[in-house]
């Protein structure tokens, strides 16, 4: 074949080459949104999802601005993309209403504990979901059962371990407090090695692990507002604050100032910024030595000041932390090691479980939950003898009474696992306001529902007729002298009275008294009443009576 041929032969079986194909970008379309906070949002929507970031990042950082956008699961490559969605936004007239999750905790009736937990819309709105990057792990590990046993004997009568149980339920209760006005803190004073950080981590095992939730002191002013959005009703652990005091570089003024911004839980305001975000907590601060003492060489007018902010619970009992030993423990240092084991070993399933029941409750009956939060504080108050006149007394009681109201919830519950927090509590707060630093005593405390039955019962051993054999040959006058009467009953030892004989035993408290028992399901009635009827006597009807149960 000649080279002719050959040419000719090519370009007969030649083709034209294809036209290189253009790649269709998806349509995107781009809005402002302003929140509940006046902040502005940018709404893209590409490829059927839907993502918010920042107003003010697009216009000053458009580099984190497109980070923002990755990160809630737009990818947002291309030049053009870009270009249309900032054209639009420039052009754009209308503004669309949505409800901004910068924190965790209570959105309404919606507990945000993460991503995974924000709604859809909130107040009818759609959500922007704007948690913190430190957003605190609700984790779990070993064993609710083996928490309960191991705290029913290293917590059973033990005040200090009971207050911080307490101050972890009570985080979550803030919202349905309406009276607590701003946020309740509480140092946990006292010489080294004692169990004060034994005890901050009692109160954060109710969440989660340590490593999540604990925090130092060792921090800037501005950096608090990270840690105090992730820790919204819930608890907030600051650790060893003699560490920042003893900072050369930080003087007691700055702490100062940081114990005022945990107890108010506002963000700084900020030029060009909407309403600073708001967050409510129950913190907890470790030291040597208190804050208000140090404050006091210069100012006692600020000390005061920040001691109604942050109450001091001192730390230096017989044992350490504790009011005796437990058992199983030879010593005070066996027995802080082994709450401490407890509290890292043990963790998370007491907050979920309290954390179901108040959801619950919020969306069926808030109203109810409110009631029974405050008939719980008001009893607290009645009880520590508060003056409702003195506003300053009160505020540092209402935080304490939020203490013994959550916790005799977790009581009622089943999910703590204690007989009796009343009188522990009681004695905290007598400590840290009187400054009286007797042992704990319940006798010295006026005494719970409960505990005024069982001891009035002990008193009255001798008396207290047995119905264990069933009704009994009994004449009107020995009914009416009779102190009370024993039964098993409904899988429980119950012990009952007639009306007259409960009266004339605890007077003018009776109402009281059996309005908490009622509370504390620890009152057998009828529906109609307090009371129930019960066969009593051989050859005469039911006699109504108050029936109180004793133990399982």
């Amino acid at each position: 074949m000649s080279r002719t041929q050959s040419h000719k032969s090519r370009r007969t079986i030649s083709r034209p080459r294809p036209k290189p194909s253009r790649f269709v970008h998806p349509p995107v379309k781009a809005e402002v949104a302003v929140d509940q906070n006046g902040n502005k949002w940018v709404r893209v929507w590409l490829g059927g999802r839907t993502a918010y970031a920042p107003l003010e990042k697009l216009i000053t950082d458009q580099k984190h601005f497109w980070a923002d956008l990755y990160k809630r699961g737009l990818i947002i490559a291309a030049a053009s993309t870009r270009h249309a969605i900032v054209s639009q936004i420039q052009n754009s007239t209308n503004v669309e209403q949505v409800y901004a999750v910068d924190r965790t905790g209570w959105h309404g009736h919606a507990y945000v504990r993460g991503e995974q937990d924000i709604p859809d819309k909130l107040e009818l709105k759609p959500v922007v979901g704007a948690l913190p990057a430190s957003v605190r792990q609700w984790s779990t590990a070993g064993s609710f059962l083996d928490w309960k046993t191991e705290v029913r004997r290293l917590c059973s009568d033990q005040p200090l371990a009971i207050f911080a149980l307490g101050c972890a339920f009570a985080s979550m209760l803030l919202p349905f407090a309406t009276r607590i006005m701003d946020n309740p803190g509480f140092e946990l004073v006292g010489p080294s090695s004692r169990g004060k950080s034994t005890l901050a981590k009692v109160s954060v095992a109710i969440f989660g692990s340590k490593k999540d939730w604990w925090r130092s002191w060792q921090t800037t002013l501005n950096a608090l507002e990270e840690p105090m959005s992730a820790s919204c009703d819930a608890i907030l652990v600051l650790d060893e604050l003699n560490h920042a005091l003893g900072a050369k570089n930080v003087p007691i003024d700055e702490v100062e100032k940081a114990v005022f911004k945990l107890a108010e839980g506002a963000d700084k305001a900020r030029l060009g910024a909407g309403v600073p975000r708001s967050s409510r907590f129950i913190f907890l601060s470790t030291s040597n030595q208190p804050i208000r003492d140090l404050l006091a060489r210069t100012a006692a007018e600020r000390a005061q000041a920040v001691g109604v902010r942050m109450s001091t619970v001192t730390v230096d009992r017989e044992f350490g932390c504790f009011d005796s030993l437990p058992a199983g423990c030879a010593d005070s240092a066996k027995a802080i090691d082994q709450l401490q084991s407890l509290a890292m070993t043990h963790y998370g399933w007491a907050g979920n479980a309290f954390l179901a029941r108040l959801q619950q409750l919020s969306q069926s009956r808030p109203d109810l939950l409110e009631t029974r939060i405050k008939r719980r504080m008001d009893d607290f108050n009645r009880r520590a003898g508060v003056d409702p006149n003195n506003g300053e007394a009160s505020r540092v009681a209402d935080k304490f009474a939020l203490v013994y109201a959550a916790a005799s919830l977790a009581v009622r519950w089943k999910i703590l696992p204690l007989d009796s927090i009343g009188p522990g509590i009681l004695a905290i707060h007598r400590e840290s306001t009187n400054g009286d630093r007797a042992a704990y005593q319940p006798s010295h405390v006026v005494s719970s529902a409960i505990d005024r039955i069982r001891n009035y019962v002990k008193a009255n051993s001798g008396g207290i007729v047995d119905l264990a054999g069933g009704p009994v040959d009994m004449t009107i006058t020995e009914l009416n002298t009779c102190p009370g009467f024993r039964c098993s009953k409904w899988g429980g030892n119950w012990v009952l009275f007639r009306k007259d004989a409960f009266e004339k035993a605890f007077g003018a408290d009776s109402s009281n008294l059996l309005k908490e028992l009622r509370d504390a399901r620890l009152l057998q009635h009828d529906r109609d009443g307090l009371q129930t009827q019960i066969k009593i006597r051989n050859s005469a009807p039911k006699d109504r009576v108050y029936c109180v149960r004793l133990a399982p």
